[in-house]
């Protein structure tokens, strides 16, 4: 059986030095490497791997300490998001969203 480990190490050894194609992931593994495939073109190379990497390890700070990687959410926000990114990290912790919820509400009454 193939772990998600393994796998990964294999096709990040190989994607450096080439283009893999979706269909030579391992099944369990094709559902992945169509999430890698940013650009739709069937094949995963080597700036996809990279930017999965990026990805899998702001998930992983995203669990230690409960802020969220702007990189990951929806591509739109993200401007938004950032200027409420007080200490430039990358990421919204969860005092950062609560002053922009905050400043929202701000916003809102002035409007009326």
């Amino acid at each position: 059986p193939h772990t998600a480990f393994g796998v990964y190490r294999r096709v990040y050894a190989r994607a450096m030095s080439s283009v893999l194609r979706v269909e030579d992931f391992p099944e369990p593994a094709q559902a992945l490497a169509r999430e890698f495939d940013t650009n739709g073109d069937g094949t995963v190379d080597a700036a996809e791997v990279a930017a999965a990497r990026h990805m899998v390890k702001h998930s992983k700070a995203c669990n230690l300490n409960g802020s969220i990687p702007i990189v990951l959410l929806p591509k739109e926000l993200q401007p938004a998001l950032r200027a409420f990114d007080l200490n430039c990290d990358g990421t919204i912790d969860p005092l950062e969203l609560g002053r922009g919820a905050e400043l929202y509400r701000e916003s809102q009454k002035a409007l009326r």
